[in-house]
Parts: C-alpha cells; sequence; structure tokens
C-alpha cells in the first residue's frame, strides 16, 4: 500500500509541475494575444466582408 501510494504521489507532483509549466507558457501568449487585438489596425473593407451575404452559386 505504501509503494502505491508513493507512486501515485509522484505521479500527480509531476501531473501538477506539467500543468504550471503549460500554464507558465500559455497565460504570457494569450495575454499577448489579447494586447495585440487592442491596437489592431480596424480597416473599413475588412469589417464590411463580415456583414457581406455569401453570393448564391
Amino acid at each position: 500500500m505504501n509503494t502505491l501510494a508513493h507512486l501515485s504521489a509522484k505521479f500527480l507532483t509531476g501531473a501538477w509541475f506539467i500543468g504550471a509549466v503549460l500554464m507558465a507558457i500559455t497565460i504570457p501568449a494569450c495575454a499577448y494575444k489579447i494586447f495585440a487585438a487592442l491596437w489592431e489596425d480596424d480597416s473599413p473593407e475588412e469589417e464590411q466582408a463580415l456583414y457581406d451575404k455569401p453570393a448564391n452559386s
């Protein structure tokens, strides 16, 4: 029983550290994407394309 508890604790510790590393990588990337979108150039041509109806085929 002690071996099972030891192995599961090692696994959970490793999973926690992997999750912490992934968060440390993704949080700055998400923040960069959010702030980059704030200064993105909003051109009227690009915005109009979003509202155009698709052509009939």
